[in-house]
């Protein structure tokens, strides 16, 4: 399901991280400034993200994550804006989501391993979904069949 609705597979990818924030919250006394610089970097990553999908939906005619699409033959302003999206919601270094998730880990107690452990997983898993969702739309052949496409033989 969620590989034909890539509008939803980004809101889950973004609620992922709200997920993690409210664990936290309830798990210790943790800042708000602290929650708030992590979801900072989520929600202002997660609004580009979804222009850009909602840009390229209405260029296209059909974008979904079942194949590969190519999209940054024809548009690779866009394709590059996405991967800053995408690599902002992942915790790039740059972004302040890499500060906030600094700081959640930071507020784990030594003894609290099953957390640390299913927070840890859950940024992994998101973050190659991230990547993976950035390769179906724009990288690959491109999905028009009046552009040139390198043939695996040449």
């Amino acid at each position: 399901m969620e590989r034909r609705k890539v509008v939803l597979s980004w809101f889950m990818v973004m609620m992922n991280h709200f997920w993690i924030a409210i664990a936290i919250g309830i798990n210790d006394s943790v800042k708000l400034s602290t929650l708030s610089m992590y979801l900072f970097g989520v929600i202002l990553s997660g609004i580009i993200g979804y222009f850009v999908i909602r840009s390229l939906r209405k260029n296209e005619i059909k974008i979904t994550l079942a194949r590969f699409q190519g999209h940054s033959f024809e548009y690779p302003r866009t394709a590059f804006v996405f991967l800053l999206a995408c690599l902002g919601m992942a915790g790039f270094p740059i972004t302040p989501t890499m500060i906030g998730e600094d700081l959640i880990f930071s507020s784990v107690k030594e003894d609290q391993y099953f957390l640390a452990f299913f927070l840890s997983v859950s940024l992994i898993i998101d973050g190659l979904a991230l990547v993976r969702m950035y390769a179906r739309l724009f990288l690959g052949p491109h999905v028009k069949t009046y552009h040139s496409i390198a043939y695996k033989s040449s």
